[in-house]
Formats: C-alpha cells, sequence, structure tokens
C-alpha cells in the first residue's frame, strides 16, 4: 500500500509540475524577460484555457496596453520637444523684439529730452527776443518823445525864426526910412 500510495504521490507530484508548476514557471520567465530586456514586445504562450491560459492571457493583453501607452507617451514627447523648441524659438523673438524695443524707447526718451532741451532753448530765445522787443518798443516810444520834442523846438524855432523875419522885415523897412531922413538931411 504505501508503495502505491507513495507512486500515486509521485505520478500526482508529475502531473502537477507538468500541468502547474511548468506553466507558471514559464510565465515567470516571459515577465523576468520583459523586466530585464525592457521589450513589451515577448508574449507568455497560451496552450490552455484554465487559470494559467486566462494569466498568460491578461499578462499578453496588460503588455500590449504598456505597449500603447508607451508609444502615445513617445509621440506626446516628440511632440512636446518639438513644440517646446517652437516656444524656445517664439520666447527668442520674443526677447529680441523686447530688446529692439527698450533700445526704440531709449531713443525715443533721447529724442524727447533732446526736444525738451531744444524747446527751453527756443523758449528762452523766445522771452529774449521779446524782451529785446519791448526793450526796441520802450526805445521807439522814448525816441518818439524825442522826435515829438524836436518837432515842438522846431516849430518853436520856426515861430522865433518867423517873428525875427518879421523884426528884420521891419528894421528894413525902418531903415529905409532912416536912410531916406537921412539922404534929407
Amino acid at each position: 500500500n504505501s508503495a502505491l500510495l507513495i507512486a500515486g504521490l509521485l505520478i500526482i507530484s508529475f502531473i502537477l509540475k507538468k500541468l502547474v508548476v511548468s506553466p507558471i514557471r514559464k510565465v515567470t520567465e516571459v515577465v523576468r524577460a520583459i523586466e530585464q530586456q525592457s521589450d513589451l514586445s515577448l508574449r507568455a504562450e497560451v496552450k490552455s484555457k484554465d487559470e494559467l491560459g486566462r494569466l498568460a492571457i491578461a499578462i499578453n493583453l496588460m503588455m500590449e496596453k504598456f505597449g500603447s501607452i508607451i508609444t502615445r507617451v513617445s509621440a506626446s514627447t516628440l511632440q512636446l520637444a518639438e513644440e517646446s523648441a517652437q516656444l524656445t524659438n517664439i520666447t527668442t523673438q520674443s526677447i529680441d523684439g523686447v530688446r529692439k524695443q527698450q533700445q526704440e524707447s531709449q531713443q525715443v526718451a533721447t529724442a524727447m529730452t533732446e526736444m525738451e532741451a531744444n524747446a527751453n532753448e527756443v523758449a528762452g530765445s523766445a522771452s529774449n527776443a521779446s524782451d529785446a522787443a519791448n526793450q526796441a518798443d520802450a526805445q521807439a516810444k522814448e525816441g518818439g518823445k524825442v522826435v515829438n520834442n524836436a518837432i515842438a523846438c522846431i516849430n518853436t524855432l520856426a515861430d522865433d525864426v518867423s517873428q525875427a523875419f518879421d523884426v528884420i522885415r521891419q528894421l528894413e523897412t525902418d531903415s529905409d526910412g532912416i536912410g531916406k531922413v537921412v539922404e534929407v538931411i
């Protein structure tokens, strides 16, 4: 009996090894190979429709999904790299534009400062011209007074000359009269 029991146990052990342990070992080897080689294209061999077969199918489906996810992540990474390069270009252009605008703003500020200085100079010149015009006006008024005084003096002199002329004529007439009297005498 015991020999039969041992023989039965050996047969059951052999069958269990063949039906359970061997397929689990093969699935484990595939999972280790995937992990070590980072190769998501490896698949477990499906030989049965029992739990071990369903485990192999589940591992294969999981590897397909992982592969799909890695492919999408890789594509997204490439797209992100391209967009990052474009963003770097745009940023570089923006920085160049800002620098150019800053230089132009500095030029405008310099021009505004120069214009302000010129405006102040023109205002100073205009103020000086206004002062000079006021002085010229005052001098012209003063000159007008002098001219009016000169005219008054000339008129007075003309009156005096006219009176002197009248006196001289009178003297001439009187002198003629005296000359006739002297002749008579």
